[in-house]
């Protein structure tokens, strides 16, 4: 039974990287981040340089110049697509929060749910929603839907900015098999979940 429980994973990875090839042949080498340089100040908050994406690629983890547990490339993507509207600087920081939980899926993926590693993206939910609910509790249901869909933090193109290789993108699809199967209980909407005070950065409510 284990060795078929194998053999499927390995066929589904398989499976998986056949459809990433696919996908990756219909695009161009760039990656949405090359739209920006680095190095920029943004809202007063200075930017890693962008890196080369010969050396960025070369290892999972990536290029970290300041430490700070996030991809400079993926940092300085967060950075530039949250801003301009109300409320971008609270949304830039559970970017923030969900890129460095997503890059910790790329460190033994195959353990993430012995790790207990989903508790950082459920962290991550849970402090997105209570900001959420803060700020849209005025609104209706369908406004609400609208609104949160439209500025979904973890996206299909966040997802392609930090899992933007084959080999970190095996390793996301790992992680997701790792959890299958398992009881995993839905998160507390609560502020306590945030790496961050959400409430100063809270721009009133829409």
């Amino acid at each position: 039974m284990k060795t078929f429980v194998k053999l499927l994973i390995a066929l589904i990875v398989i499976l998986s990287f056949i459809f990433y090839s696919l996908n990756s042949n219909n695009k161009t080498n760039s990656s949405s981040t090359d739209l920006y340089h680095g190095g920029e100040t943004v809202d007063g908050y200075t930017l890693p340089p962008m890196p080369n994406p010969t050396e960025n690629d070369k290892t999972l983890l990536g290029i970290d110049t300041n430490s700070n547990g996030i991809r400079d490339d993926v940092e300085i993507y967060i950075y530039n697509r949250f801003q301009g509207y109300t409320n971008s600087k609270v949304e830039r920081e559970i970017a923030m929060q969900w890129a460095k939980a997503a890059q910790q899926f790329l460190i033994s993926p195959e353990t993430a749910y012995e790790d207990k590693k989903y508790e950082l993206i459920d962290r991550a939910v849970s402090c997105e929603y209570y900001c959420y609910t803060t700020y849209l509790k005025d609104v209706s249901l369908e406004e609400f839907n609208n609104y949160t869909n439209k500025h979904k933090v973890f996206n299909s193109k966040f997802k392609d900015v930090i899992y933007n290789t084959k080999e970190r993108y095996k390793a996301y699809f790992i992680y997701n098999i790792s959890l299958s199967s398992r009881v995993i209980e839905i998160p507390i909407i609560t502020k306590e979940n945030c790496d961050f005070d959400p409430d100063p950065l809270i721009e009133g409510t829409l």
